[in-house]
C-alpha cells in the first residue's frame, strides 16, 4: 500500500490530483492548490461502533471550494474478506472526529481488478479503484511531466518493475512500445541475472535512457 502510493510524491505540482479523483468517483475537481496523505491513520470515535479505526490512506485536497478527504481502505489483490465498514457507502470511514470542519468527506474502495469482477454483484455503485488503475495514473502522470523523453521513460519502467514485484500489472499502458513486452507475471518471474538484462523490456528502456540500468 505505501510502496505503491508513494509513488504520487516522485511528482511536483497538483495536476495530476483531478485525474486521481475522478477515478475514485469524485468529479468536478480542477483548481488544485494543496494536497498531502497519511497512512495508518487512527481515530478514536467515543459511544460510536467501532470505537476505534484506522484508515489505510486519508489524502487530503484544498480547492476553490475549501478542504475535502478522500479515505481509502486498501485491500491486498485475493483478499476478499470485507466488512460492512469497508464499504464507502457505509462512511463509516469518513465519521471520525479528525475530520471536523471538512464538510467534503469521500471514501472508496482499492482492489485488484480480478476482485472487482469477483465481486461485482457485493459492489454495485460502491466506488472502487483497482491497483491496475492506480499504476496507470501514475504513469500516464509521470509521462505528462516537463522532463526529457528518456527520463520519464526510465521512470515508467521503474514503475512497471515495482509494481510487477507485486503481480501487478497496468490497465492501461502509455507508450504503444510497452505492449509488446512481457507481463507483470513474466518480469516477476525472471530472476536478477543476464537473461533479465537481456530482456526486451530493458532492452528498450536502455535504448531510451542512453544508460544501462545496472
Amino acid at each position: 500500500m505505501v510502496c505503491l502510493f508513494e509513488n504520487w510524491a516522485a511528482l511536483t505540482g497538483c495536476e495530476w490530483v483531478p485525474g486521481f479523483l475522478s477515478s475514485c468517483g469524485i468529479n468536478g475537481v480542477q483548481s488544485v492548490t494543496a494536497i498531502g496523505w497519511s497512512y495508518e491513520y487512527t481515530q478514536d470515535r467515543p459511544k460510536k461502533t467501532p470505537r476505534k479505526l484506522t484508515a489505510d490512506i486519508v489524502f487530503y485536497w484544498q480547492d476553490e471550494q475549501g478542504d475535502a478527504i478522500l479515505v481509502l481502505e486498501t485491500k491486498k489483490p485475493g483478499n476478499r474478506t470485507w466488512s460492512d465498514k469497508d464499504m464507502p457507502s457505509k462512511g463509516i470511514y469518513t465519521d471520525v472526529p479528525g475530520y471536523e470542519g471538512i464538510n467534503r468527506r469521500f471514501a472508496c474502495l482499492v482492489i485488484s481488478e480480478k476482485d472487482k469482477v469477483c465481486e461485482q454483484s457485493r459492489l454495485l455503485d460502491e466506488p472502487v479503484l483497482t491497483w491496475e488503475q492506480l499504476a496507470s495514473l501514475q504513469m500516464k502522470s509521470f509521462t505528462q511531466q516537463d522532463l526529457p523523453e528518456p527520463t520519464k521513460s526510465f521512470m515508467v519502467g521503474a514503475l512497471i518493475h515495482q509494481y510487477a514485484s507485486y503481480n501487478i500489472a497496468p490497465s492501461e499502458l502509455p507508450y504503444d512500445w510497452l505492449k509488446e513486452q512481457p507481463d507483470a507475471l513474466q518480469i516477476r518471474n525472471t530472476d536478477h541475472s543476464g537473461s533479465e538484462r537481456r530482456a526486451s523490456i530493458w532492452r528498450r528502456i536502455r535504448q531510451s535512457t542512453n544508460e544501462n540500468l545496472y
